[in-house]
Order: C-alpha cells, then sequence, then structure tokens
C-alpha cells in the first residue's frame, strides 16, 4: 500500500449522489442535450455530455433529468470520482469489512469508494486523531487541480516550481505549484473574474469539474452538434419558425397515464414533467384534463422544435410555466385552474402559441417574462384580472386573438419591450376599470426591466387593424413609449365609468441602471383610426405636460364623441386630415361601417413603420385598400359576427 498524501493535496467532484453505480450502456452522442439545466450553448456541455455518455456520471436528478452544474462537490461524491477517474467508468470497489474513518460507517453508500480511494494511495483522510474524512466537506478548485494531476500522471506525481501564472495564487501557499502545472497540463481555466485569476479556495463546480476530469482523462467528446438551421425571415405575419416542420416522433401524457409510463400510447406518462426528456422533434400529445402545477423546461431547435398538442377536449388545469425553453409550439389546449398566471413563459424564446383557450386564472391568462420571438395566435383568453402581460420581450407577434372579461387591463406590453406586432385582435368587456384596456408602455418596476438600463417602457410596439369595444377606461395609452404606433383600429362601445380621453400620451418608469429618471413617450404615431363614444366632459386626446416628446403625431383620424373636441396637452395634429363630426354610419349593432378616406387621403408614410410588410390584410383578412380606409377594415369587409 502506498503511502498516504495531505487530503488537501486531493480534489473532488462535484457532487453526484445518482453516479452510476454500475456501468450502464450508453446510446450513441445525441444532437440534443441530456440535462435540461446544461442546454447546448452551456459553456461546459461537450465535457458534462462526455462525461454522461461515457458511464462516468448520471447526473443529480433523473426526473427531470438535471446535471446541476453550478452545485459544489463533497469529498464523499468525490471519492466516486476519483475511483473511476482512476480505473474507469465501469469500476466497482469492494465493501469493507472494518471501519477505516471513524465518521464514515460501513452502512453508507460512500463507504466503499472512500476505502478504495484509502487503499490506492489517494487519501490519507482530513484529520488523523482520530482518523476521519469529513464526507460532507466540500473541495476546492485548488485542491481540485491536485486530484487530476495525480489522475493524468500517476498517485506519485509531484508538480515542479511555478513561474506564477494567476494574481490571485500566493506563492507561499501549498498549492501554488499545483495550480501553476494544471494550467500547463490544459486542465484548469480562469474562474472568470479576470483571465489571470484561478479563485483557489472557491468550492469546484461539478461543471469545472467535469472540465478538468475529461481533460485529464482524454475523454472523447461528443461530436459538434450541427448549427441549427437558420429562422427565416418571415414572408407573412403568420409565418414561425415552426412552418413546414412535422415531429419525428410521439409521446402521451394522458389523464390514464402512471408514474410508471413510458410515453407510449398504451402506457403514457401522467404528468408533463415525466415528458422533459423529450428530444428535439418530438411531438407530446395531451389527452384529458392534466391537473397540477407544471414547472417545465424543453428544448427543441430551429429545424426540430417540440409540439405539446392537445387531443379533442384536453386541458391543463393548474399553472403551466415554461422556463428557460426554446422552439417550442404549444397548440390546440385549454389551460384554466391556476390561482396566479395561468401560462408563464419566464426566459424562454421561440415559442408559438396558437389555437388555445385561457380562462379565469386569478390573475393573468399569459404573462410573458423576459422572451423573446413569442408569437401568440388564434386563441381566446378571457375572464382574468388582465388578459396579457409582456414584460421586457422582444420580438413577437400577437394576432388574430380574442381578449375579454378583463378586471382590469386587456393587453400590457411594457418594462423595455420591443418589435412586437399586434394585428387583427379583438379586445372587448372590461369589467367596470379605471384602467386602460390597452397599454403600450406601462409603469413597470426598475429591477424588472429587459435590459435593465432601457430608458423606454416598450420600443417599436405596432397596434394594427384590431376591434376595440365595450371598454370602461381610455381605449390606447401611450406610455414610455418609443417609436411605437397605433394605426388603422375601430374603437367603439366606450361605457366610460368616468370622464377619460379617448387617446392618451403618458410618461413611464426606466431601468433601474438607466441614467434617465424617466422614459419618454415620443415618436409615436396614433393614425387612421375611428373612435366612436366617451363622455361629453372627456377630452378627446391627453399628454402630460413632462414625459412626452416633441415628435408624436396624430392624424387621419375619425373622432366621433358627444360634446365639444377637448385636446389636452400639446401634440402634432395634422387638422387637415383628421375630422370629428363626420357620421360613422353605424350600424345596428352600433359598429361603425363609414371605413371612407378622410378628405380623400389615407394615412401617409406606413412603409416606414416597423412591420409595414404585414400591412396588407384587414381584421376580417380581406386585403387592405391602398391608400388606406380609416379603421381596422377595408370598405365593404363584413362587421363583427355578433
Amino acid at each position: 500500500m502506498r503511502s498516504r498524501f495531505p487530503e488537501s493535496f486531493f480534489a473532488a467532484l462535484a457532487a453526484v449522489v445518482l453516479l452510476l453505480i454500475g456501468r450502464v450502456s450508453r446510446p450513441a452522442f445525441s444532437a440534443g442535450p441530456t440535462f435540461f439545466d446544461v442546454p447546448l450553448d452551456h459553456p461546459y456541455y461537450e465535457y458534462i455530455e462526455a462525461l454522461y455518455q461515457n458511464g462516468y456520471v448520471a447526473g443529480c436528478s433523473s426526473d427531470p433529468m438535471l446535471y446541476c452544474p453550478e452545485q459544489v462537490l463533497n469529498r464523499a461524491e468525490s471519492a466516486v470520482f476519483v475511483e473511476r477517474g482512476v480505473h474507469g467508468a465501469g469500476y466497482l470497489p469492494v465493501q469493507p469489512t472494518e471501519v477505516t474513518f471513524e465518521d464514515v460507517a460501513l452502512y453508507q453508500w460512500y463507504a466503499k469508494w472512500i476505502d478504495g480511494l484509502w487503499e490506492d494511495g489517494y487519501s490519507a483522510g482530513c484529520g488523523t486523531d482520530p482518523l476521519v474524512y469529513c464526507p460532507d466537506q466540500d473541495h476546492t478548485r485548488a485542491e481540485g487541480c491536485v486530484f487530476y494531476l495525480r489522475m493524468m500522471y500517476g498517485a506519485d506525481y509531484k508538480p515542479p516550481q511555478g513561474p506564477g501564472y494567476f494574481t490571485d495564487v500566493d506563492p507561499s501557499q501549498w498549492y501554488a505549484d499545483w495550480v501553476d502545472a494544471c494550467r500547463e497540463a490544459g486542465i484548469a481555466e480562469s474562474c472568470g473574474t479576470g483571465p489571470r485569476e484561478f479563485c483557489p479556495e472557491d468550492g469546484l463546480t461539478r461543471a469545472a469539474a467535469a472540465y478538468m476530469m475529461v481533460q485529464a482523462r482524454g475523454i472523447p467528446l461528443p461530436a459538434p452538434t450541427p448549427a441549427p438551421t437558420p429562422t427565416p425571415p418571415p414572408s407573412g405575419p403568420y409565418s414561425t419558425f415552426a412552418d413546414g416542420l412535422a415531429p419525428s416522433m410521439t409521446l402521451w401524457v394522458s389523464n390514464r397515464g402512471s408514474a410508471g409510463g413510458d410515453g407510449s400510447y398504451e402506457n403514457p406518462y401522467a404528468s408533463f414533467s415525466q415528458a422533459q426528456h423529450a428530444s428535439p422533434g418530438t411531438e407530446i400529445r395531451v389527452e384529458g384534463e392534466i391537473s397540477g402545477r407544471n414547472y417545465l423546461t424543453f428544448n427543441g431547435t430551429a429545424s426540430a422544435p417540440i409540439w405539446i398538442r392537445g387531443e379533442t377536449g384536453a386541458r391543463v388545469d393548474g399553472l403551466f410555466l415554461l422556463s428557460d425553453s426554446s422552439y417550442v409550439v404549444v397548440e390546440d389546449l385549454e389551460f384554466t385552474g391556476s390561482h396566479d398566471h395561468q401560462i408563464h413563459l419566464l426566459d424562454s424564446h421561440y415559442i408559438l402559441l396558437q389555437r388555445l383557450d385561457i380562462h379565469d386564472p386569478e390573475r393573468y391568462c399569459l404573462k410573458v417574462y423576459h422572451g423573446n420571438n413569442i408569437y401568440l395566435f388564434d386563441s381566446s383568453l378571457h375572464d382574468a384580472e388582465t388578459n396579457t402581460t409582456w414584460i421586457g420581450t422582444h420580438g413577437g407577434r400577437i394576432l388574430n386573438n380574442h381578449m375579454y372579461n378583463a378586471a382590469k387591463n386587456i393587453l400590457v406590453l411594457k418594462g423595455g419591450s420591443q418589435d412586437i406586432f399586434v394585428a387583427f385582435n379583438e379586445f372587448e368587456n372590461q369589467i367596470n376599470s379605471k384602467a386602460g384596456p390597452i397599454q403600450l408602455g406601462n409603469a413597470t418596476g426598475a429591477e424588472y426591466f429587459n435590459p435593465l438600463d432601457a430608458d423606454y417602457e416598450g420600443l417599436r410596439l405596432i397596434f394594427f387593424a384590431n376591434m376595440i369595444h365595450n371598454v370602461t377606461a381610455t381605449p390606447i395609452n401611450f406610455m414610455g413609449c418609443r417609436d411605437c404606433a397605433a394605426i388603422h383600429n375601430t374603437i367603439f362601445d366606450l361605457n366610460f365609468i368616468q370622464d377619460a380621453p379617448l387617446v392618451r400620451f403618458l410618461p413611464g418608469w426606466v431601468g433601474q441602471d438607466a441614467s434617465a429618471s424617466e422614459s419618454v413617450t415620443d415618436g409615436c404615431r396614433f393614425s387612421g383610426n375611428i373612435i366612436v363614444g366617451g363622455t361629453e366632459g372627456s377630452s378627446t386626446l391627453s399628454t402630460y405636460s413632462h414625459g412626452v416628446g416633441p415628435s408624436n403625431s396624430a392624424d387621419y383620424n375619425i373622432f366621433y364623441k358627444p360634446g365639444p373636441v377637448n385636446w389636452h396637452g400639446q401634440i402634432t395634429q395634422d387638422l387637415d386630415y383628421s375630422t370629428y363630426d363626420q357620421d360613422p354610419r353605424l350600424d345596428e349593432y352600433g359598429i361603425p361601417r363609414n371605413y371612407s378616406l378622410v378628405n380623400d387621403k389615407g394615412p401617409t408614410n406606413l412603409s416606414g413603420l416597423p412591420f409595414s410588410e404585414f400591412f396588407i390584410l384587414d381584421f376580417y383578412r380581406n386585403p387592405f385598400s391602398v391608400p388606406y380606409d380609416i379603421g381596422s377594415a377595408a370598405f365593404g369587409s363584413n362587421p363583427l359576427n355578433r
């Protein structure tokens, strides 16, 4: 038996309670990630995947599959890693019959691994009187260098004197030469705080340990994952990443499923969490009612999304949260029964929601937080405090939805949201609320902005060809919005519960790292709209005296309200091409039918607005007239089906 070395020399690897006790055969390297918390763009993805595929680790959780890359290793778990690294992935030590370390009982799962470490001469414990191992103690990055260098060069290896590569490694410390040798061997990286800093006393994370293990053992890396096919620019308003793609396999989630299901139709899963291992290209079919709170992560690719599809009558009763997810389609499902938000998208991108019925949550039907490229099509959102709110969301389209029965707002886009196109939707029926139903911008808490230094609530938010009716407060509000527009909308049946303007331009908040004190509404346009209703004492258009810039405009609109026209505040108005008394020729339901051009002209320069390539259809999906008729429908289009 070799002489024992001081334990401070020996590293550990991050916590793996679920390390394989016997080698299990693995499939060939897959195109997608194994662990849901180690996506393809994780800096240590290929090293963690290499350990898994070669049988060294099984992760920290099996349902869902997780690796816990930022978790720091303890000494008991590291013993398994050391022995596997020395003897091979399939190694299984003999169970000891006598206690070596006083704090390692023979019945503990790690007893045989720690005893093997002792017998191989890699550990002298953490104390000698009595002899103890300290199985729950964390290991440091410096100790990791010792372990992996000895794994690379043999247990008797001692490093030469080093030149001192890292500025935060004291040359007088026992580990100084080990850290330098580790760098020269190519198995150590800087700690991320600086190119010449190593953070030797910090805990060794499971991600960093995977890198060191793979480098030291020469474990083959998985074949490079082909770059995803770039998402082509949309050719129409409804074009998305999922166009022309089809699933390659199917998993089933059903109310007839069980915890032991395998995802087949005959033996389905009982919950969405059981299906989180789904690889890109998988279709998850939902049958019956699935109850409970769902905290989920799914990651498809641009060329192989993941579909979550409901069978006829399929229903989700409880919160449905997608976190850190990408390239996912959710369609043909009913969602209800949440105590807070019904569907919550958190830090997710390229998500398509379509043909959904989302209703009766306590707060929001749909909340999107810090997402990008989110699409909401052909869905019904109703009976909520707020139908939908998008915070710090970049890129998206909200098309052909019906949102109604809101106790507060109907649609809110705020917190640094930008480049969102809202068109062809019907918004109706506020329940005696003083809050504006449509908020292009808002007053977001500074810490919730994305980016945190944003000095705008909304940027390039375009509200086009929508119908708004039966609302009780100012229909459209620009609030801290920049370069936004509300154009060609039809607004009627305004049942205000107090005097309120028909349109408002207001300041908003800014992100916590912004240099400004408030977000200024500027460069916004209200053009080509029909607004019928309001109260006699209300103003037609209202702007604050501060927080509103000089480049906003209102032109080519038809205003038809009781009482006199009353402008509050200053804004650029083209009075030649707007009218305040033109008869909108209401039909029997009170819907404006007069879509004729104001003074024979429609709004100009629409080609310069974001999403102008989509200004081709009206609310009813008929071709829009050019020059444009006023309101959300071309002259002669059918009225709302009431």
